[in-house]
């Protein structure tokens, strides 16, 4: 498992990025939260591994309410590119001041409850029929979802700034006893984006090697492809990791 390189897109890497978006979401719209989202409109940080291929993709939505991950999608699951971009956007959040990094999954994407929470985020809301109402809006999406879950709601998760460190364990390489070596806040470990390091030194006075780590699937789910998925900011598609 190697490291990435964590940045804005580029233009020439937009058809990668659209690829995994049909496959996660079915095309480039997503809803969330009576939101409709076109994702190629909204910005948009890329994994990029060793070969210069685009491993994941997290796209967003910042204002003075937070930053909200509103599509995250891994290209191969378990391999390191879906924490590497959460992690990305926690520094972003430190670095701009703002309040939070939040998100939308749906209530049967288990996947993705278990990636965000053991990367330190919180469940802080439910909303009942968000799913429902996301039909009228986007009616491929599916009445059951993963595992046979009848879909029907909204669960909301957010990190703050201080609201302390990322959880380890589970994560490759990590021992029950702590951290290894260069892993800290979700915005000081080795996955952090060289960019954040060269435009914001005063957030990471300096970026340690350390192991990377996560599950499938992004936005938020599982590791089966599945185009009519609402997507959520976690949007852990059911790829990232």
């Amino acid at each position: 498992m190697g490291g990435f390189e964590v940045r804005a897109i580029r233009p020439d890497e937009r058809t990668a990025v659209d690829a995994l978006h049909e496959r996660e979401w079915g095309g480039p719209y997503v809803v969330a939260h009576d939101t409709r989202h076109d994702l190629r409109t909204l910005p948009t940080l890329v994994a990029v591994d060793d070969a210069g291929a685009v491993a994941g993709a997290l796209t967003y939505h910042a204002d003075e309410d937070g930053l909200e991950v509103v599509s995250l999608v891994a290209a191969v699951p378990a391999a390191g590119s879906g924490t590497a971009l959460l992690t990305a956007a926690t520094a972003t959040v430190v670095a701009m001041g703002l309040t939070r990094v939040w998100l939308i999954t749906s209530n049967d994407n288990l996947r993705a409850l278990r990636f965000y929470q053991r990367r330190g985020m919180r469940l802080v809301g439910v909303d009942r029929g968000a799913v429902d109402r996301a039909r009228l809006l986007k009616p491929e999406i599916p009445l059951v979802g993963d595992d046979g879950i009848p879909l029907h709601d909204e669960l909301i998760l957010e990190w703050r700034p201080g609201a302390g460190r990322q959880p380890t364990v589970g994560l490759p390489g990590v021992s029950p006893e702590g951290p290894p070596a260069g892993i800290g806040p979700m915005f000081d470990c080795g996955m952090l984006p060289r960019w954040v390091n060269k435009w914001f030194p005063w957030v990471v006075p300096a970026v340690h090697p350390g192991p990377a780590g996560g599950p499938a699937r992004s936005a938020s789910g599982p590791t089966t492809a599945r185009p009519t998925r609402t997507p959520t900011p976690s949007g852990v598609a059911p790829t990232a990791t």
